[in-house]
């Protein structure tokens, strides 16, 4: 868990958001109203980072701040991370097709493992133009 990293200090307890990014800049722009210092937002999809991010900007504290995402969406969170308004966001394989597999597998008689790690991908500075190349959007 993050919260047991050490030097981390999680000054914000975490908040729904509802996956919308007005509701990202909602939880931030309270955030920056009741802490002086914020070092890294992370949130759990590409638009409420950026609704984060938004809030930041008005209140004129984004360049002190690290944006994450999740979802590599390239039209979304890739564009953003290649524009510099996100440090990164995370691609990762959604589990339903990989819980079938191993779910045949388990109904077939094999043994499967009791943990499966997906893969990722972190999207930075490095790689989101190859990526929007790849999808038409540069």
């Amino acid at each position: 868990m993050v919260s047991q990293e050490s030097g981390i200090e999680i000054v914000n307890q975490p908040r729904d958001g509802d996956w919308k990014q007005d509701r990202g800049y909602e939880i931030m722009a309270d955030a920056l109203a009741a802490y002086p210092r914020i070092d890294l937002v992370y949130a759990h999809n590409d638009p409420m980072a950026y609704g984060a991010y938004l809030a930041a900007k008005e209140a004129g504290r984004e360049k002190d701040i690290i944006f994450l995402g999740v979802d590599g969406i390239p039209a979304e969170g890739v564009k953003w991370v290649n524009e510099g308004i996100l440090t990164a966001t995370f691609l990762y394989k959604p589990p339903g097709g990989e819980a079938i597999r191993q779910a045949l597998r388990f109904l077939s008689g094999e043994v499967i493992p009791k943990q499966l790690t997906l893969p990722t991908l972190t999207i930075d500075r490095s790689n989101a133009s190859e990526i929007l190349r790849a999808n038409g959007l540069l």
